[in-house]
């Protein structure tokens, strides 16, 4: 048996999570301190446009793009610290927010909410994948912070390589749990650099001075902006992006 997370990531209605993420994980996240957290609100909205925009401002982030039925959905998201107050006025909070971006705000409030605000808790984490007779994939056995929008592309590595192993089962090549613990050692180590890197961007905090200055200098240089982009695109993990022997010489160029 395969057991998939039935958290609504398939589904083609649109969907917000708001989550916390910790370091519960000591064997794989040991050096995460305390936790990074965020809320998040989504409401979906008729006729405000047909194209995908993004904007992140101090401590707030917020994105656009087109769904089903005509529909637009709009993400929102604050610190968790700020819950309490955000959810006093959801809808007033909601505006101020976007009023930091006045254009986008005036298509917003010249378009017609369709739903109501929505809003979810989600934890980050990383599971042990297998057990007697089941398997986890996708975000059962794996999470983050969806700001980085990889939940699809990690169910379908997952499945992959859950189908790659049970394969070796089946066919008498490897025992169930020499199998699984192989896949289990391989999906750790491929997910825990963008795990490490979608929780600094879901804190809302401004990069550390040395990721600031590393964006300065990567700003304006193509093939480094284009390399960056491909962290989120899943093109390119961060442990390769950061690595000195490819990062140098990219910067130098």
């Amino acid at each position: 048996m395969i057991d998939i997370d039935q958290n609504g990531r398939f589904k083609v209605e649109a969907f917000i999570h708001a989550g916390r993420y910790t370091a519960a994980c000591k064997n794989f996240c040991s050096h995460l301190a305390g936790s990074v957290q965020f809320l998040a609100d989504f409401v979906p909205l008729r006729g405000v446009y047909h194209r995908t925009e993004i904007y992140i401002r101090p401590n707030r982030r917020w994105a656009a793009c087109a769904t089903n039925d005509g529909l637009t959905m709009v993400v929102l998201g604050w610190p968790i610290a700020e819950a309490e107050a955000y959810r006093a006025d959801p809808e007033g909070n909601f505006f101020k927010t976007l009023e930091l971006v006045p254009e986008f705000a005036e298509r917003v409030r010249a378009a017609t909410r369709a739903e109501r605000f929505t809003g979810a808790g989600l934890p980050g984490y990383l599971r042990k994948p297998y057990g007697p007779g089941w398997v986890l994939v996708g975000d059962a056995g794996y999470n983050k912070d969806p700001i980085t929008a990889q939940g699809i592309m990690d169910a379908f590595r997952d499945a992959d390589s859950v189908a790659g192993a049970l394969h070796d089962v089946w066919s008498g090549r490897r025992t169930f749990d020499a199998a699984m613990s192989a896949h289990h050692a391989a999906r750790d180590a491929q997910v825990l650099p963008i795990y490490e890197f979608t929780s600094q961007l879901a804190m809302l905090e401004p990069p550390p001075p040395e990721m600031q200055q590393l964006l300065g200098q990567i700003h304006g240089n193509q093939a480094a902006m284009d390399a960056f982009v491909s962290i989120n695109a899943a093109t390119m993990s961060p442990a390769e992006f950061f690595d000195p022997g490819f990062l140098g010489p990219l910067l130098a160029a």
